[in-house]
C-alpha cells in the first residue's frame, strides 16, 4: 500500500508525463455527412518504464500499431502507447488534473465531456449493452470548444 504522499508523488509525476508525451483530445472519425466523434487520452513513449507505473495504478491498454509501422518501413522506433477507455481516462484526468500545466484546458474540456455521457458500467446499470446509434454527437460542442482553445493557442504572425 502506498502512502497518500507517494500517490500524490505519482500523480504529479504522471500530469508531468501527460504533459509532455500525452495526448488529450476529442477525434472527428468517419466522413463530413456522418461524422463521429471519440475520445482519446493516451501517453506514448519508446521507454516502457514510463508507461507501466501508470497502467498499473489507472489501468489502459498498450496499442501494438508500432509494430506493424516498424514492418511496414514506416517507422524506425517502438512505442509503447497506452489508451485508456473512457472509465479509466474519467478517473486518470481526475487523479492528474491539479498537477497538469500545458495540457489542463485540454483536460478539462474532455472531463466535461466525459463526466456528460456515460461510460461502459453505467450503461449496463441501465440494462444497454452499448451506447444508443448516433450518442457521439453528444462530443460536438466539447469537440468545437477543444478546437477553439486549440487554435486560440495558434500565435497570429503580423506582417
Amino acid at each position: 500500500m502506498t502512502s497518500v504522499i507517494e500517490f500524490e508523488l505519482l500523480k504529479a509525476w504522471a500530469a508531468g508525463i501527460v504533459d509532455g508525451e500525452g495526448c488529450i483530445l476529442i477525434h472527428k472519425t468517419g466522413v463530413a455527412s456522418n461524422p463521429g466523434y471519440q475520445i482519446i487520452v493516451s501517453i506514448s513513449s519508446m521507454n516502457p518504464d514510463v508507461t507501466t507505473p501508470i497502467k498499473a495504478v489507472w489501468g489502459g491498454h498498450w496499442c501494438n500499431d508500432h509494430d506493424r509501422y516498424i514492418k511496414l518501413g514506416l517507422s524506425k522506433r517502438r512505442d509503447y502507447s497506452l489508451y485508456f477507455s473512457r472509465r479509466e481516462a474519467k478517473k486518470f484526468l481526475i487523479d492528474i488534473f491539479p498537477y497538469l500545466k500545458s495540457k489542463q484546458g485540454d483536460a478539462l474540456i474532455v472531463l466535461k465531456a466525459l463526466l456528460s455521457i456515460p461510460d461502459e458500467s453505467e450503461l449496463r446499470a441501465l440494462g444497454k449493452k452499448r451506447a444508443p446509434v448516433g450518442s457521439s454527437r453528444a462530443l460536438i460542442p466539447y469537440y468545437d470548444e477543444l478546437l477553439s482553445l486549440r487554435e486560440s493557442r495558434i500565435p497570429v504572425q503580423e506582417s
